[in-house]
């Protein structure tokens, strides 16, 4: 299997190479060959530990614009609270919204 591997010289000459497949995978060396050398085998050992499974993720178009929810789905229910606590949830409600700037 073939992996990218991003190389690159900093100004203190050291090269240092990392794996964009695997994040987690970085080595640094004193000339290419050995950085090359050292990222090969960091790539070899933690494949050991890797397991590759591939999901298949519904394509969620950019386009698609989120379904905003109205008060006028909770209409049915107006008038209907059955519980003893109804207090405490409107005081819980007054204490966590936030100011509506219009």
């Amino acid at each position: 299997m073939q992996y990218a591997i991003l190389l690159h010289q900093e100004a203190d000459d050291q090269y240092y190479a990392s794996v964009p497949m695997i994040p987690t995978i970085s080595q640094k060396g004193t000339n290419r060959h050995e950085v090359l050398h050292a990222i090969q085998q960091a790539i070899i050992n933690s494949l050991h530990n890797i397991e590759v499974i591939y999901m298949d993720i519904p394509d969620i178009s950019s386009s698609a614009k989120p379904e905003f929810s109205t008060a006028k789905s909770l209409l049915p229910f107006a008038g209907t609270w059955a519980g003893d606590d109804l207090a405490d949830c409107l005081e819980l409600a007054y204490a966590v919204r936030g100011e509506a700037m219009f």
